[in-house]
């Protein structure tokens, strides 16, 4: 090789060299605004749930503080009424009972919004008063498998009773399955969540989020927020699964 030759050669190397170091430098600076996207992303997301979070309690707490005691003086004075008439008995007592099925739904929905049991005993017992509360007002069988090994922040808590809360509720509206199984479990590098129906699944033609309206989209969202992952596995009549993966 002449000098020439070489000369070339360093030319053409120094080239090659510098416009890879350019591709490196755009993929660099890619990959950082996708992290920086994702981060913002997240940031949006945990804003909003929170608000959301923040929201249903103030709901709670208004609907117990205020509706709750009026409907108990209401019914109170109703039972002090002397009735002039056996008809206006039978009134009365209609009106009684149609209270007490509003008082019992107000502290179903208080409890959907805030559930107390999360806050004082955990997401475990929460979760249990959930399936109790669920077997009581739909045909729906259901079975909680837990094998949590190391404590869960009261954030994780949250995010998943509300994934539970939601899952239920698309199953039961969507679903129509006889059976739902819960299975939670945690060890020190992962948490997992799935959540099971033996319901008439989703067509892969349609969209999930079509037939199963926000909820998807929310799944996804808190999976995100709890830097994990969330997917869905479903075929017409053969149920859905939904599976949530989050780091510890």
């Amino acid at each position: 090789m002449d000098s020439r030759q070489a000369e070339i050669y360093l030319v053409v190397t120094l080239a090659m060299l510098f416009i890879v170091a350019i591709l490196l430098y755009l993929v660099f600076r890619i990959i950082q605004k996708q992290q920086q996207f994702l981060r913002l992303q997240r940031q949006v997301v945990k804003v909003e749930m929170a608000t959301l979070e923040k929201e249903r309690a103030r709901i709670a707490s208004d609907l117990h503080d205020d509706i709750g005691p009026l409907l108990a003086a209401i019914k109170y004075r109703m039972a002090v009424v002397t009735p002039g008439a056996e008809q206006d008995q039978k009134e009365l007592n209609l009106c009684a009972g149609h209270l007490d099925e509003a008082i019992v739904r107000l502290r179903q929905v208080t409890h959907n919004l805030l559930p107390a049991t999360l806050e004082r005993r955990g997401l475990v017992e929460a979760i249990q008063d959930l399936v109790v509360s669920t077997e009581q007002l739909h045909p729906l069988r259901i079975e909680l498998i837990t094998d949590l090994r190391v404590p869960i922040s009261k954030e994780s808590e949250i995010h998943l009773y509300r994934v539970i809360q939601e899952g239920l509720a698309n199953c039961i509206q969507h679903a129509a399955a006889t059976c739902f199984k819960i299975r939670l479990t945690a060890d020190r590098r992962e948490l997992t969540l799935q959540l099971m129906d033996n319901g008439i699944g989703i067509s892969k033609k349609v969209p999930a989020e079509s037939q199963r309206g926000r909820g998807i989209a929310g799944f996804r969202n808190r999976a995100t927020l709890l830097g994990g992952h969330f997917s869905l596995d479903s075929e017409p009549a053969k149920g859905t699964v939904l599976t949530f993966v989050i780091p510890k």
